[in-house]
């Protein structure tokens, strides 16, 4: 077989598997039939997937002015704890070329529901039934800026990524004494962690990353997410390629569950092109804050369970002026 071919060959083959393992991260359809379907069947289904994504044309994505194009992350705890779907992980990731912006949004943000007359903690919005797409425009409103995707992931899937790969290494800031850390049945599960660099494994690494019982609290807990991103995005693209498609397809079952997202294949394939030339780990990465600078204030409310925690913008309820001022300059320095 001549050269040529041979290499064309070869390179249409990585396409294939690159694309698929993009499909299994970011796209997972939310009604792909497999359910009734034995493993014969899934296998021949998957291979079209797998045709569809490398043969398919690529769409352009949805940008704003500035050519960013923003996704909203929502990380939920997954079933079997409790308040499964309270998304307590709420990141904005923009991209436009080799640059990427994280900016995460606290979870005890006091915030006016869509289509009701009343606030409510942002986090509970997607256990309330609020639809993705009212929680983007939701999120617009608090940041100024456009959102066009959305992608909800249990946070469970970070846990058995973390262990497929052998686990990552954090370097941890401070001591982690949080003696409330929430177990099965409304039980407490006691964390502690040592100040260093650490090896997380999957269990370490996900009560890591949902912990918030430090001085720093819910702002710590954005930090250290921001963080594992970071790791685990530079464990994965030093395995090799076989490995990354062995873990792809061990993880495959459970994804169903674990990501729903209106990204279309389409506009898969666009995103993949941006995302080979990321670097998350040198990503700039923000976070909503009470202090330096002061966008928000920390303040109890009285409900009918008793007094709640909330933070509400510095400048009054649902007032985001001074936010989205804070959000416009860090897209506009770079």
């Amino acid at each position: 077989m001549p050269q040529k071919i041979k290499e064309f060959i070869k390179n249409l083959a990585l396409v294939a598997v690159f694309i698929f393992l993009v499909f299994l991260v970011i796209y997972i359809p939310q009604n792909r039939g497999f359910d009734t379907a034995n493993s014969f069947t899934k296998g021949f289904l998957n291979l079209g997937r797998i045709f569809e994504l490398t043969f398919s044309s690529s769409k352009n994505l949805f940008v704003d002015n500035d050519g960013w194009t923003n996704v909203l992350v929502l990380g939920k705890p997954g079933k079997g704890n409790p308040a499964p779907n309270l998304t307590d992980t709420i990141i904005v990731a923009s991209f436009r070329k080799n640059q990427v912006i994280l900016l995460s949004i606290p979870r005890d943000l006091y915030v006016l529901v869509p289509n009701r007359n009343y606030n409510q903690k942002i986090n509970s919005f997607y256990a309330m039934g609020i639809s993705t797409s009212d929680i983007k425009k939701t999120i617009s409103t608090i940041t100024g800026q456009d959102i066009h995707y959305s992608v909800v992931v249990d946070l469970e899937l970070l846990k058995e990524i973390s262990e497929y790969v052998g686990g990552v290494n954090v370097l941890v800031k401070e001591d982690i004494k949080d003696p409330l850390f929430p177990g099965p049945n409304y039980s407490y599960d006691p964390f502690y962690l040592e100040k260093g660099w650490r090896h997380l494994d999957g269990e370490t690494l996900l009560k890591y990353v949902r912990t918030r019982y430090d001085e720093e609290g819910d702002f710590g807990r954005m930090t250290r997410q921001q963080q594992v991103l970071a790791a685990l995005r530079n464990k994965i693209e030093n395995q090799s390629q076989f490995q990354n498609f062995n873990m792809a397809m061990k993880l495959y079952d459970n994804f169903k569950e674990h990501i729903e997202t209106d990204i279309s294949i389409s506009e898969l394939k666009s995103f993949w092109e941006i995302a080979k030339g990321l670097d998350i780990s040198s990503s700039n990465a923000y976070r909503l804050t009470i202090k330096d600078p002061l966008l928000l204030d920390e303040s109890y409310i009285s409900t009918s369970q008793g007094r709640m925690f909330v933070l509400t913008p510095s400048q009054g309820f649902n007032n985001y002026t001074q936010i989205q001022q804070y959000v416009k300059e860090i897209y506009e320095t770079l």
